[in-house]
């Protein structure tokens, strides 16, 4: 899994490489150059570039299903970087709020921001985070998926020639994804084993 952190200071950037990078691949965008040197001789990809535009985002390969760590520093940027994110595409966005009023204040913006999560230094630093995070990716392809088929009337599902047990159980969770949805013809959904079509 790849993520995204967009920093400001290099405590939090340590701390996300020392939370994330063992099981995760973790890019960094920050706005100072200074704070870039600091990474020179690292192995962590370190990129300067303005958070606020939408150009920053693009050039750093975000894509829908990338989880982004936005460090809350109380500057009044973070809607900036936040429309920012969602204009390239970020829906997994999560706001490290390093105090509780970071965090309060992250928080009202979720009206405008629904798609944003808060996090406290001490909950970034818990076991269940890469759970969640996973979790978090698994929601939003399928929410992609059943993006995808909304209007469909029919969906085909083929596995390869003489299918085995994983490709026939794939075929049959990915069926379940049409049929989760609210649109009406998802009963009409049909799967294919192979060469063989049986309407569901």
């Amino acid at each position: 899994m790849r993520c995204l952190a967009v920093c400001h200071t290099e405590l939090v950037i340590r701390l996300l490489e020392a939370v994330l990078t063992p099981n995760a691949e973790l890019d960094v965008l920050v706005e100072s150059r200074a704070l870039a040197r600091r990474f020179e001789h690292s192995e962590l990809p370190v990129s300067v570039a303005d958070p606020t535009k939408v150009d920053s985002y693009v050039k750093a390969g975000l894509s829908p299903v990338t989880p982004v760590f936005v460090e809350d520093n109380g500057r009044k940027g973070l809607r900036k970087v936040l429309e920012a994110l969602r204009g390239a595409g970020g829906t997994l966005i999560y706001v490290l709020g390093t105090s509780l009023g970071d965090v309060r204040r992250a928080e009202e913006l979720r009206d405008d921001f629904p798609e944003v999560t808060t996090l406290t230094l001490a909950e970034l630093t818990g076991p269940p985070l890469l759970t969640e995070l996973g979790r978090s990716v698994t929601r939003q392809r399928v929410q992609q998926y059943q993006r995808y088929m909304a209007d469909a009337d029919r969906v085909l599902i083929l596995t390869h020639n003489d299918p085995d047990p994983d490709a026939m159980a794939s075929g049959l969770a990915l069926r379940t994804i049409p049929i989760r949805t609210p649109w009406p013809a998802a009963s009409r959904c049909a799967a294919s084993c192979g060469a063989r079509n049986r309407p569901r």
